[in-house]
């Protein structure tokens, strides 16, 4: 029962016309568990919490505030003026405070939430898809943070998000270009003073613009995929390294990303085979972070 994205479009392009500025604040929605609502419970159910969502979006909204669905489970609600601010905030508090209750469709109780970005601009000296763009970017900032909140765009926004697209294309190169190498920190049998195991760990020495520590690109490989070759390549390095000290037990870390990844035994399985590397001297470990 909502304008798709092209009405919402069309009806900010027709606000340029005039004189002065036009000041035009939106506020961007993406639901959070809306993908596992659909694949637990099926498409006829994601299609009811659409529906309960975009009344409840109805009623909280603005007056003379402009509401869509932007596609899928993203919404976004356009309000003109300088002073739309505050009652942006107080929408997007509103949306905060009704999913902090479960959402009931017949019998089932559904636990979801929102990330919420919010973008002002005057569209026209700025245009209008980049102020979405700006709305978007600061939602998928609320995403990134831990989701369930609201983030205000900000120009740092965008230089970070250059700087982890620059670290991402760095990573691909560097897997590529055998940049990265793997240290290795002892475990040491207190009761003697042995030497037990050791723990690999990556680094990126020979990065071109100069080393990077991992605190610096593992979220950027996690949040790209690219955690699975990385972690593919410690692995069968570690193995190839340590193979030959007999007796010496060797733990690789996982990142949460490859523990969820339904091929992760097969791969580890293969590195084994290819490196000989024995199977009851490996320990692959799970950070408690």
């Amino acid at each position: 029962g909502l304008p798709n994205r092209r009405a919402l479009f069309e009806l900010v392009q027709k606000a340029k016309s005039g004189r002065g500025p036009v000041y035009k604040t939106v506020v961007y929605l993406d639901l959070d568990g809306f993908k596992e609502v659909n694949d637990i419970y099926g498409h006829a159910t994601g299609d009811k919490l659409i529906m309960i969502v975009a009344a409840m979006l109805k009623g909280i909204l603005p007056e003379s505030a402009m509401l869509a669905r932007m596609g899928g489970d993203e919404f976004a609600m356009v309000v003109t003026g300088p002073e739309a601010m505050k009652p942006c905030l107080d929408f997007a508090q509103a949306i905060l405070d009704f999913f902090a209750k479960p959402v009931r469709i017949g019998e089932r109780s559904l636990q979801v939430g929102a990330s919420i970005g919010i973008a002002a601009a005057d569209i026209k000296a700025v245009r209008s898809q980049e102020l979405f763009r700006r709305a978007d970017m600061a939602m998928y900032e609320s995403k990134s943070a831990g989701k369930n909140r609201i983030t205000l765009y900000d120009a740092a926004l965008d230089a970070e998000r250059l700087r982890k697209a620059a670290i991402e294309a760095g990573i691909r190169k560097g897997l590529d270009n055998g940049e990265f190498d793997v240290v290795y920190q002892p475990i040491v049998d207190a009761r003697n003073g042995e030497i037990s195991s050791v723990e690999a760990l990556v680094r990126w020495p020979r990065r071109p613009e100069g080393p990077m520590m991992p605190d610096q690109f593992i979220d950027v490989a996690e949040a790209s995929g690219l955690i699975h070759p990385l972690g593919q390549f410690v692995l069968k390095k570690a193995c190839l390294d340590l193979g030959g000290v007999p007796g010496l037990r060797l733990s690789v870390n996982l990142s949460p990303a490859q523990f969820r990844d339904p091929e992760l035994e097969a791969k580890v399985a293969k590195t084994l085979e290819e490196t000989g590397f024995p199977t009851d001297r490996l320990e692959l470990e799970v950070t408690e972070g």
